[in-house]
């Protein structure tokens, strides 16, 4: 990738500034209010915790939370910094307009990003599906032009017209610098997301699961002062004098590259967050395949079989007091023979009511109570095949789960 166009001294041979060694100065300074952001941003996970529900008002009021905060935060980094570096009589921004600007572009980007990802979920045509997929695609480029908006904005304070066109004009030409600065960030932040999950890797621990949300904190803090290090190079002067910033302005950057010591910028650098990005996947492929072949935790019985040509309708009963089904799957069920030959070809639907026919993401009962689960799977076998059969077995995910016997396949329909 190329590297950026940092700025230089007024002198050719003083050396190139360093981004990374600019974000380890800003990050040393800022360590101990890294740990209140950090504690900040964990709120929605932690309230997760004590209220954790299906209920999807509430879940959409967490997310809310979540994205306002993590607003918040990267507003007062770059406030924060603006106050340090300012001079004395420096213009007046005021900070209620900074973090509305900031705001506005911030959630702009997180509709150009999820609305097309709600409609993948919903599309049920090629043409929706690659429709979406572009426009997704769009939105992650629109993401990258105006990824220095919070520091123009911040840093610069102006106004958002201004601060929109120059944020776009730091990109253009840039973009290897934006994704070297989220190179770390990103990796680190899945590597404590998967150690988290570890011991759960299906999410049905609640004090690991609010771990593994609140470990997305860790992205937002640490990309906003790479991002800023990169930020800080790529301004000029001219943006440098006119935001009534400090008047030593590149002795003030060589400062921070100072305070950055020498083992922290190589730590923040796209080289370790490789390594760690590498390590990170190991963790997350691990869990995965745990997951896959781990049995849920609540208890499934098979109440009833109901075969037909072509279909095979099953009746369980399900309960989870330990874990109040977080982490069961029902659409994960599937009929196949215990060594994993299908005999079924899909998941028509499963409901918690018999007359209904759609495919629930999770059990919505209160404290795990026994519930009742109706399943129908689609089958090329006629009703006289399935019954012949005499190594049917219920599946949850890669675990054959509960043998379906020749007895119930043979009784008459109640």
């Amino acid at each position: 990738m190329a590297e950026p166009a940092l700025a230089r001294s007024d002198t050719s041979k003083e050396k190139v500034l360093n981004p990374f060694a600019i974000a380890a100065g800003l990050i040393r300074n800022d360590w101990l209010v890294m740990i209140g952001f950090f504690l900040l941003l964990s709120i929605p996970a932690f309230i997760d915790l004590f209220t954790y529900s299906a209920n999807a008002r509430l879940r959409f009021v967490i997310l809310a939370l979540d994205r306002a905060l993590q607003i918040a935060v990267i507003s007062m980094i770059v406030l924060r910094w603006r106050h340090r570096l300012q001079i004395a009589h420096g213009p007046n921004v005021r900070s209620i307009a900074v973090v509305g600007r900031i705001a506005l572009i911030s959630i702009a980007a997180s509709i150009m990003i999820t609305t097309p990802f709600f409609g993948l979920m919903v599309s049920v045509d090629s043409a929706s599906v690659l429709s979406f997929l572009a426009l997704s695609l769009l939105g992650c480029l629109w993401c990258l032009r105006v990824y220095f908006f919070y520091a123009v904005a911040g840093l610069l304070g102006q106004p958002l017209a201004p601060s929109f066109a120059r944020a776009v004009t730091l990109s253009k030409g840039n973009t290897g610098a934006i994704l070297r600065s989220l190179v770390t960030p990103c990796a680190v932040t899945l590597l404590l997301t998967a150690l988290a999950s570890f011991p759960y890797p299906d999410g049905r621990s609640l004090p690991w699961l609010t771990a593994a949300s609140a470990a997305e904190g860790v992205f937002w803090i640490l990309s906003s002062y790479t991002g800023l290090g990169f930020a800080l190079t790529l301004f000029t002067e001219q943006d440098w004098r006119a935001a009534g910033l400090d008047h030593y302005h590149t002795h003030r950057l060589r400062t921070l590259e100072t305070q950055g010591g020498r083992t922290l910028p190589r730590y923040l650098s796209p080289r370790f967050g490789l390594w760690v990005l590498i390590v990170a996947l190991c963790f997350l492929a691990g869990n995965l395949m745990r997951q896959l072949q781990q049995p849920p935790a609540a208890k499934v019985t098979i109440k009833q079989v109901r075969i037909s040509d072509y279909k095979v309708r099953l009746e369980l009963e399900v309960e989870d007091k330990q874990f109040h089904y977080r982490g069961f799957t029902p659409a994960a069920f599937s009929v196949a023979s215990k060594t994993g030959f299908r005999l079924v070809e899909g998941l028509e639907s499963v409901s918690q009511a018999p007359d209904k026919k759609e495919i629930i993401a999770f059990v919505s009962t209160q404290n795990g109570d026994p519930t009742k689960l109706y399943l129908t799977f689609a089958t090329s076998k006629t009703e006289s095949s399935l019954r012949g059969l005499d190594n049917m077995w219920l599946w949850y995910k890669l675990q054959p789960l509960l043998p379906i016997s020749p007895e119930m396949l043979n009784s008459p329909p109640s």
